[in-house]
């Protein structure tokens, strides 16, 4: 079935929500659809006795209800008025004084705080002189830098994948943060009920060496759903929801219609691999076989025929002639048509919330008729660290991370997304709306990467005909869900192979446009087996076996 919903946008709500959208994207936020070959977004130390406790409270009711373990996000057809709101966090937050933040951000640098009416309430709410150094680019060379000078801020937020990428990951960890165990474990972590409400899971990404290391900030888990234009796709006399690879093929061909016009497909890095991956049972990452041995994706055949029937399409000429765009350089494309495919997260739509053509969603399917397997996501995607120091200022950050962890619906929560009423925002039929000044204070400040989640599905400017296409796809496809069985655990060999896992990129580009034939794809896999592919295995499986049965 597909589910389709028609909205328009101003180029003025675009270009307020647009920093947002776009740091959603680069960041690979809420089921984002970044490529598996970039793999360290899984690990923790295997253990999860020290984890704290899960603690719900009672939070605003969505319109569609959500199931966390079923990985079903909430919807929400609308921001709960004042009303409604619930406030998570009583008594004083901070001390009064200076608070370092370090993070990366998508967006402009924002106005000084003197000028920034969000950046002045945000201290009032916290009551802390908040002192963000924002990272706008190489965040993994100027992290690298600021461990090595030892001049630490308060509260350090890294993407999953920059933190696995540090040299000796853990002995870092352990030197420069504060062990959290004593403050979040088990029942203690009530103390910060923003925290304890999140699910236990996410929580394995932060224990180092069986002890909690950092907070969570946690995304929607589907992985790289195919949004279509079934506008255009229909109006071609194709279905734009396929079910093998004949009709699939035929949409390809009818949306095709000469060089410089249209094309079924754009290629970035990934090669929409979550459309052709499930067509071929390619495994999410790793496969953990009958005997609990794992096998790589790139190691199976599955994966070697659908990179083979890729380069097919490739030579059919239904992709854009432009390779290796970034998936912001890539949706315009979509936009205005020249595509009618593409893979994003549910965060661009559902922040976006209205644009101004048809959107659908292509559920997953095998090459020859069935369901294909829905590639799910780990559910961490930034950690938050704390500065060593005196216990009374560890749980000083603790209590700001916790303030910003408040879930849709808070007091808080409202605060921290859309600042000041009249300076950030307005209200328009009801929805709070960002103004061109909130989208440079509020995304500026990427206070939503510190903390936060579950996501909900909610478009900031209405639209709850996308809020209930995107949680019908979720729950259409609960029963077909494959998730990594790393996930959870970490290998720290595999941040040393990332140059073996870009040549198989590479050649896999190669492949698919000509320029190489299949055959060397098995030398790449290959090199990074050698360069420590085989150590990255015996990591992962000698984890899994210490996991709690």
């Amino acid at each position: 079935m597909t589910t389709t919903t028609s909205m328009t946008m101003n180029r003025r709500s675009l270009l307020a929500l647009g920093g947002l959208a776009a740091a959603a994207t680069g960041a690979g936020l809420a089921g984002c659809g970044g490529s598996s070959q970039d793999r360290p977004q899984t690990g923790g130390g295997g253990d999860t006795s020290v984890l704290p406790d899960h603690i719900a409270f009672p939070e605003v009711s969505p319109d569609l209800p959500g199931d966390l373990d079923s990985l079903i996000a909430p919807g929400y057809f609308g921001y709960p008025d004042g009303a409604d709101r619930v406030t998570t966090v009583d008594g004083d937050v901070g001390t009064g004084g200076d608070l370092s933040v370090f993070v990366i951000t998508y967006s402009p640098p924002p106005p000084a705080v003197k000028r920034n009416a969000y950046w002045q309430a945000i201290n009032e709410a916290l009551n802390v002189n908040l002192k963000p150094t924002l990272v706008p680019t190489d965040f993994d060379t100027k992290l690298a830098a600021m461990l090595t000078g030892n001049d630490i801020p308060d509260i350090v937020t890294m993407h999953t994948a920059s933190a696995w990428r540090l040299r000796g990951y853990e002995s870092v960890v352990q030197d420069k943060f504060a062990d959290l165990t004593e403050l979040l474990s088990g029942g203690a972590v009530a103390d910060y009920p923003n925290l304890a409400r999140l699910p236990q899971q996410a929580w394995e990404a932060a224990v180092v060496a069986g002890k909690i290391h950092a907070t969570p900030t946690l995304r929607i888990r589907t992985a790289g759903p195919i949004f279509t234009r079934p506008d255009i796709i229909e109006e071609a006399g194709a279905n734009p929801e396929p079910t093998n690879k004949e009709e699939f093929e035929e949409l390809c061909k009818a949306v095709t219609n000469g060089p410089g016009r249209r094309y079924a497909m754009a290629a970035t890095s990934s090669w929409l691999e979550h459309l052709f991956f499930p067509m071929f049972s390619v495994p999410n990452g790793w496969r953990q076989e009958s005997d609990g041995a794992l096998t790589r994706d790139f190691e199976t055949e599955e994966w070697e025929a659908a990179i083979a029937y890729i380069a097919d399409t490739w030579k059919n000429g239904w992709w854009h002639p432009d390779v290796g765009g970034s998936s912001l350089e890539v949706e315009p494309l979509f936009a205005n048509g020249t595509i009618a495919l593409f893979s994003d997260n549910f965060v661009r739509y559902t922040v976006r919330g209205e644009v101004n053509f048809d959107v659908g969603l292509m559920s997953p399917f095998l090459a020859e008729g069935g369901k294909g397997a829905q590639y799910t996501l780990g559910p961490t995607d930034f950690l938050t660290f704390v500065k060593k120091g005196e216990v009374e200022r560890v749980k000083e950050c603790l209590r700001v991370i916790d303030w910003c962890s408040a879930p849709f619906g808070s007091e808080e929560n409202f605060l921290r997304t859309y600042g000041v009423e009249g300076d950030d925002h307005t209200i328009t039929d009801g929805e709070p709306v960002l103004t061109e000044r909130g989208s440079s204070e509020v995304t500026g400040m990427s206070l939503r990467f510190v903390a936060g989640g579950p996501d909900v599905l909610y478009a900031q400017n209405g639209a709850p005909d996308m809020v209930k296409m995107l949680h019908d796809y979720q729950s259409d496809n609960v029963d077909n869900q494959l998730v990594d069985p790393t996930q959870g655990v970490y290998s720290p060999t595999e941040s040393r192979t990332s140059a073996a896992s870009q040549k198989i990129a590479d050649t896999v580009s190669d492949v698919i446009t000509g320029r190489s034939q299949v055959s060397a794809l098995a030398e790449a896999v290959d090199g990074w087996r050698k360069a420590g592919g085989d150590k990255v295995r015996e990591e992962y499986q000698a984890a899994l076996e210490e996991l709690p049965a």
